[in-house]
């Protein structure tokens, strides 16, 4: 990968380095050598001589969420930035007061004054792995509750594709692995299945799954547009159901349109 040359242009690369709204930094010697405004206020420090001509290491825990040294790792990182001239990972920063955040970093190769130094920007992500965080707790309550759940369950999304079911779903069914376990099976997919194996009585399955899959699918204008928001919302809450009959057990199954 060429990298950029700024010595014809310091101007230009100075006014672009200060204003940015990121913190920027220049790493030379695997040193923090220069650094704009942005740097300054994220970490909380009153001037940039408090923190500059130190290694990364210095602004951040011992180690990072994977345990590892951070002197190390920021060697690393900063060492596979020199080799493919650009580089992006998630980094763990300490401000001046101790408290931690994650930022995003992201390293480029530029030449500045004759010689390759690394043009480091950081990006705070912390309220987005807050986020991120929450979500997974939350799916894995879904997932807990829907795998201990003593009845079948399986959710569709809007575009009917399964989106999760239980081993009781499959069981109460009698699905196959090999038509769940299809990555985009969709609602579709289960109807014509279930009638080519006669659960809707007897006939040409083609047929007889068309008002299945049509009772279950999002209804259109004359237009060909998806209903508008409200009556979306109130098809979301209309259930569709059926029965199927085997030996000493009778199974009946709801599928909500979607989540």
């Amino acid at each position: 990968m060429s990298r950029p040359n700024l010595k014809s242009d310091q101007r230009w690369f100075k006014q672009l380095f200060e204003s940015s709204p990121d913190p920027a930094w220049i790493i030379d010697g695997n040193r923090f050598v220069a650094c704009n405004e942005a740097a300054v206020r994220t970490l909380g420090y009153t001037s940039r001589g408090e923190f500059l001509n130190v290694h990364p290491s210095k602004l951040s825990p011992p180690t990072q969420s994977d345990g590892q040294d951070s002197f190390a790792k920021a060697e690393h990182m900063m060492a596979i930035a020199m080799d493919k001239g650009l580089h992006r990972f998630e980094w763990i920063h300490t401000r001046a007061d101790g408290t931690n955040f994650v930022a995003e970093v992201t390293l480029s190769i530029v030449e500045l004054e004759s010689r390759p130094v690394i043009y480091c920007v950081w990006r705070d992500i912390t309220e987005r792995k807050r986020i991120e965080e929450k979500l997974q707790r939350q799916n894995h309550i879904l997932s807990a509750v829907i795998d201990n759940f003593p009845g079948g369950i399986s959710l569709f999304d809007a575009e009917l594709r399964l989106a999760a079911h239980n081993d009781q779903f499959k069981q109460l069914l009698d699905l196959p692995d090999s038509l769940l376990g299809n990555p985009g099976v969709g609602f579709e997919d289960i109807a014509r299945y279930n009638t080519g194996r006669g659960e809707y009585g007897p006939g040409d399955p083609k047929p007889l799954s068309g008002p299945q899959i049509r009772a279950s699918s999002p209804q259109r204008n004359g237009a060909g547009d998806p209903w508008h928001a409200p009556a979306r919302r109130r098809f979301r809450h209309h259930l569709h159901g059926y029965q199927r009959t085997q030996t000493c057990r009778l199974a009946t199954t709801y599928c909500r349109h979607c989540l």
